[in-house]
């Protein structure tokens, strides 16, 4: 139940299960099910309502207790993307290199390939933008050799943007596309961010009508979420659309609501970059 709470996007719901299945797991002594249900809500948690100073304190605590074990290294992903929500984005790079190492040191696999959405996460927070653009296309790479399509249309879908935001659009939408076949249905992920990257894209060719649309529809599915970086980025993308529409009333609207969601977040950069958008519209 905490798994599928969490990826439907009810993070918050996905936690309390996820204590609740510890506490059984005590009970009946069951190691494994006490380790997976202490590092995945973490990492959960941190994608989804976790605000960054209280997740950062959080993974502080847990790591005292679990350094060391098989929960070490969802411990420091986590904790890396609160540092990069924070503004840390060196802290945060170090943090997630280790995490990743720990990660191939336990022989998961599949996790590490799967660190590549937060390394590009990351990334393209601190504008290092074709260095995004590489850790996304390896993890896409990774993943794709085991044969994994729930985390690569994700995975994919960060490669997009970050082609997105160099302005390499042919390639962007191509991979939009991509993330957009991969998906499953339901998973709000991949299919608010394939809409979000081909609304920028097909804005900057002046297809506003058809951008508009998908930029509302990415909106929609995240709004049923309580993942609020992705309800800021959602409305960040319909603002750029309207903003390139030429709707500045409209676009200073999406614009506000983003900067309300990053800011529960605790994502400082995004709800800066945010607020210099509507410096600029005004």
């Amino acid at each position: 139940m905490g798994n599928l709470e969490g990826w439907l996007g009810r993070s918050e719901l996905s936690v309390r299960s996820h204590g609740t299945a510890m506490e059984h797991a005590r009970r009946a002594g069951n190691r494994r099910l006490i380790g997976l249900s202490v590092g995945l809500p973490v990492i959960m948690e941190a994608w989804g309502f976790g605000a960054a100073p209280d997740g950062l304190r959080v993974c502080d605590e847990l790591l005292t207790k679990y350094q060391g074990t098989s929960i070490e290294p969802s411990l420091r992903i986590a904790r890396s993307l609160y540092l990069s929500f924070l503004g840390e984005a060196e802290a945060a790079q170090g943090e997630h290199t280790a995490g990743v190492e720990l990660y191939r040191q336990f022989g998961n696999e599949l996790f590490g390939a799967a660190t590549g959405m937060s390394l590009a996460d990351l990334r393209m927070r601190a504008g290092r933008l074709e260095e995004a653009e590489a850790a996304a296309r390896e993890g896409a790479d990774r993943l794709e050799r085991l044969g994994e399509q729930g985390f690569r249309s994700t995975v994919a879908g960060f490669l997009a943007e970050a082609l997105c935001r160099q302005g390499r659009y042919e390639e962007a939408d191509e991979w939009a596309r991509t993330t957009a076949d991969l998906a499953m249905e339901g998973d709000f992920d991949p299919e608010f961010r394939w809409r979000a990257v081909r609304a920028r894209v097909l804005a900057h060719r002046g297809e506003f009508e058809e951008a508009e649309k998908l930029a509302r529809e990415g909106v929609e599915i995240v709004e049923q979420t309580d993942w609020w970086l992705h309800r800021g980025q959602a409305q960040s993308a319909l603002g750029e659309v309207l903003e390139l529409a030429g709707r500045v009333d409209q676009a200073r609207a999406s614009y506000e609501q983003a900067v309300d969601a990053f800011e529960r977040k605790g994502v400082l950069p995004d709800a800066e970059a945010a607020r210099q958008r509507l410096e600029q519209l005004a």
